[in-house]
């Protein structure tokens, strides 16, 4: 990298754009929690209490584990290389993982395939019925 701040801010904001389509990155979770909110980075910076150089310095961060015991340790790590709120960041990793592991499960029709009754069978009837006479 060169030796002016601005050349190097700016390399690092395209290589971030670049990540955004990655979702092992924080540049993902940043885009996707900012189309979710429609937040601008600015305003997404100023939510977690960080400058915009900060900002494109967390978005090239890999994003932290999503297990439970891996979470909060990756989430205070990241948060602590840029000075942001760990709790905030927190929040908006969980919402971004919630909402796509809604989008990842089963169509509604699967889940409502599963529940419909056996061919023939009415509401009333049992399943195993008993009294065959």
């Amino acid at each position: 990298m060169s030796n002016n701040p601005e050349a190097n801010l700016s390399s690092l904001a395209r290589l971030a754009r670049r990540l955004s389509a990655n979702p092992t990155f924080m540049a993902y979770v940043l885009a996707a929690y900012a189309s979710q909110e429609n937040l601008k980075e600015d305003e997404l910076a100023q939510k977690l209490g960080i400058s915009q150089e900060d900002y494109v310095r967390l978005a090239i961060c890999k994003r932290p584990s999503a297990t439970q015991s891996g979470f909060a340790r990756g989430v205070r790590r990241v948060a602590g290389y840029v000075q942001a709120d760990a709790a905030q960041l927190a929040l908006i990793i969980r919402q971004v993982n919630s909402l796509e592991n809604l989008t990842s499960t089963p169509s509604q029709a699967g889940w409502l395939a599963a529940a419909r009754d056996r061919e023939g069978q009415t509401e009333t009837e049992p399943e195993d019925s008993e009294n065959d006479d």
